[in-house]
């Protein structure tokens, strides 16, 4: 099995920790997963919930391969890594074949940053179980309450309102016009170019448009991770039980335009 770094960042220790976490999730890497959670860290992930401590931590390489027996992991690709000094997040891709010999493309995105010791870390761990089950698992919200230590860029707030308001022409005045759009699920769930961007938002807002409430933002100048939660659909709010969590990273080009958008979410609307 291969780990795949497209380096196109500056290295800092925080940009190796958050790219170390995958290589040792899906490796044996219990020992290595403790001591990158530290004392006093702790783990959000979407299919074992909040695990804290190194004990914990150390154990869940086994449980992710006791839940996926059965799959082969044929290789990790690490796609890019935004380091913004305080947070670090690593998108990876887990390339993967069911026990029916079916082949996924299945996409993490894991952001990483200090706990207030000093000498420990926590992970918040983003992706879907859609290619493993086949449907939806709702994930709670993480957050009691937003951490906006940044505030949102104007291009990330008219994508906001466009997409909470379901307006097309804005969408189209946000984007490039060779941008990409890709699903959680990854590949096929990609849409290329603009004709098949507005074309998965006209399919997306056939039953309404999402209502969506920011939780954190983790940015350089050219990418931004937005954390969030998704509270309701089409003007109706619901219940806080099923508030969903969900991230995404926003890319720009050099016109300051979306030239990708990478969703990490399992909502069910």
């Amino acid at each position: 099995m291969r780990h795949q770094a497209l380096r196109q960042h500056r290295i800092t220790p925080l940009t190796r920790i958050a790219e170390a976490y995958i290589p040792a999730l899906f490796g044996d890497g219990g020992s290595v997963l403790a001591s990158l959670v530290g004392p006093t860290g702790r783990i959000e992930d979407h299919k074992f919930g909040r695990l804290e401590g190194p004990r914990n931590a150390a154990r869940l390489p086994e449980r992710f391969r006791s839940w996926l027996s059965g799959w082969k992991i044929q290789e990790l690709v690490h796609l890019r890594t935004l380091d913004a000094g305080n947070r670090a997040v690593s998108e990876d891709i887990v390339f993967a074949t069911a026990p029916d010999g079916r082949k996924i493309e299945w996409p993490f995105a894991t952001l990483a940053k200090p706990s207030v010791d000093g000498r420990s870390h926590e992970f918040f761990v983003y992706y879907t179980i859609w290619p493993i089950i086949e449907r939806h698992t709702k994930r709670p919200v993480i957050f009691d309450t937003p951490e906006l230590d940044t505030e949102p860029s104007d291009l990330l707030r008219t994508y906001h309102k466009c997409l909470t308001t379901g307006d097309m022409n804005g969408l189209y005045t946000v984007f490039a016009q060779d941008a990409y759009v890709r699903e959680p699920s990854g590949p096929p769930w990609s849409h290329l170019g603009m004709t098949q961007i507005l074309n998965y938002f006209c399919t997306l807002f056939r039953d309404g448009a999402p209502l969506m409430r920011t939780e954190r933002i983790t940015a350089n100048d050219r990418c931004l991770f937005l954390e969030f939660a998704v509270i309701g659909w089409n003007d109706r709010a619901w219940p806080s039980a099923d508030h969903q969590a969900g991230a995404g990273m926003w890319e720009l080009n050099a016109d300051g335009k979306l030239i990708a958008v990478r969703v990490y979410d399992d909502v069910q609307f």
